[in-house]
């Protein structure tokens, strides 16, 4: 199946519902010089979305909104070709491969590899290890690990990537440039290699805990004593989520359990990840003022969840 764009394209869901595609091969995008495409409000299932490296493609930009390309182990968006611009906005997708010189944007989306030692985002040859290209990514959750040319933003987001015991992987995120690019507000996986950090956890936590350590003792604490205040805080600064599994009702959703530097650690206090703009901690803050202020006296009132 292809889509061939001669200018501009968009393939949207015609009503409340939406449509299943299931591909038998993988779906084929393409265009001339200029040329964009848009998808929104598909569900895609079955095999890949892929911008192929063919004779003539010159597609400039694919957007994909409000879309789901069902996450497997295989990856559900491939693009062979340099300098397309990839917007990713309010997603569901498996891993995505990009070629180094095009430039990908994901924001309040799920990029999930289905395990967290497997490839979410890579060049096109993960197997070698290849770096994808330039990424930003804002209010959005990766499971697998990342390797990237450049992470020119990452913020609010959770990285939930791990090596497996005989990975050949340096580091479960990974950026090519070091001095260009920023990290804000995010849990970056403990020996991730990225751009400089900002109040990313656990990082901050550990740092923290130090610094308390410190002025308690009027001076600097040993290195045994940090490494023991660090392996403390790894053993229970994590992200948790409710399930990972895709399809379930509470599918990427964090625990109540979950760490509050996690889920209230984005830039406004909210949570971190794909569900940063529900602004649950404000709201159950909200609830918990009004409630205190309009009961009745001598009566109590809790928070209960249904999912």
């Amino acid at each position: 199946m292809a889509v061939n764009a001669g200018a501009r394209i968009e393939l949207r869901a015609a009503n409340e519902h939406r449509p299943t595609i299931i591909l038998s091969g993988n779906l084929d995008i393409s265009g001339g010089a200029q040329a964009e495409v848009t998808l929104n409000g598909l569900l895609i299932a079955g095999n890949a979305l892929r911008v192929a490296n063919t004779a003539g493609n010159q597609l400039r930009r694919l957007r994909l909104r409000h879309c789901t390309l069902a996450p497997t182990s295989q990856p559900s968006l491939v693009v062979q070709i340099p300098d397309v611009q990839v917007e990713i906005d309010h997603c569901i997708l498996g891993a995505v491969q990009v070629a180094d010189g095009s430039q990908v944007k994901i924001t309040n989306s799920i990029i999930d590899a289905t395990s967290e030692s497997a490839v979410a985002f890579s060049g096109i040859d993960a197997a070698r290890e290849t770096a994808g290209g330039a990424l930003t990514i804002e209010n959005s959750t990766i499971v697998g690990k990342v390797r990237t040319v450049e992470l020119t933003l990452a913020s609010n987001a959770i990285f939930v990537a791990a090596l497996a015991p005989s990975d050949t992987w340096t580091a479960p995120v990974r950026s090519e440039k070091k001095q260009s690019g920023c990290v804000r507000f995010s849990y970056v996986p403990p020996g991730s290699l990225t751009p400089r950090r900002y109040r990313c956890q656990p990082d901050l936590e550990i740092a923290t805990r130090i610094d308390a350590a410190e002025k308690a003792a009027n001076g600097p604490i040993s290195q045994a004593e940090a490494n023991a205040i660090r392996a403390d805080v790894l053993s229970w600064l994590a992200p948790s989520f409710s399930s990972l599994r895709h399809g379930a009702p509470d599918y990427a959703q964090l625990r109540s359990s979950c760490p509050a530097q996690i889920r209230t650690g984005a830039s406004d206090e909210s949570e971190m990840g794909a569900f940063h703009d529900l602004f649950q901690p404000q709201r159950e803050t909200n609830l918990k003022v009004r409630l205190e202020e309009y009961l009745r006296f001598g009566l109590e009132a809790g928070s209960f969840y249904e999912t």
